[in-house]
């Protein structure tokens, strides 16, 4: 989104377009929540929005995000760039709304979850989770953790929790660790977790 608003500066910079307006609203909105911002999960901007970022949904389900191959990154921004223009040409589809989640854990007023829809995290919030830790294993054997909560105001302190997940990493680089927000963060981007679900669990629950 950043991207395209930067590459077309012509028809964003007097805020002209309604339909770019609502877009950056709604991408806004749930880029501060984790993805989860409480709209209707069958509302029509929500089935916009999961046309027009289906090839980075596709792409961050399947794994293929932690290959780093530099190509597969591009096309997919190409794909949403295409998306994005289309949408707010008035040429934009829309489809359904995957919000498919497992529940594989948790502790008190938090959920561990597996996202197995592109919008599992939709689904989740409408099934009253406002905390979680989102799992994916990778094809190396590691994991990537997405830590999140709904607002500032729900008692998850994640600032805290990446402090002592990185003692428990026992990592020595500077970089790729465990980071983020007070909303949301998640484990190292490049080489992941060595810390399995049960023992991120523990440590969440003993803090």
């Amino acid at each position: 989104m950043s991207l395209f608003l930067l590459k077309h500066g012509d028809l964003v910079e007097q805020a002209m377009n309604p339909l770019v307006n609502r877009l950056v609203y709604l991408e806004d909105a749930l880029d501060a929540t984790a993805g989860a911002y409480p709209f209707p999960k069958d509302s029509q901007a929500l089935r916009e929005l999961a046309w027009i970022f289906e090839p980075y949904r596709r792409f961050r389900i399947s794994g293929e995000i932690e290959k780093k191959d530099p190509d597969s990154f591009l096309s997919v921004i190409t794909d949403v760039e295409h998306r994005i223009m289309r949408h707010i040409t008035g040429h934009g589809l829309e489809i359904l709304l995957d919000t498919r989640f497992e529940r594989l854990g948790g502790g008190a007023g938090w959920s561990m979850i597996r996202e197995t829809g592109a919008q599992g995290r939709t689904g989740a919030f409408s099934e009253g989770i406002r905390a979680y830790v989102s799992v994916r294993e990778r094809p190396d054997g590691r994991y990537t953790y997405t830590i999140g909560r709904m607002s500032p105001f729900i008692r998850f302190n994640i600032v805290s929790m990446l402090a002592r997940l990185n003692e428990a990493e026992g990592t020595t680089d500077t970089k790729d660790r465990w980071g983020g927000g007070n909303t949301i963060g998640g484990s190292p981007r490049v080489a992941g977790s060595k810390l399995t679900p049960e023992e991120v669990q523990t440590i969440i629950n003993e803090f």
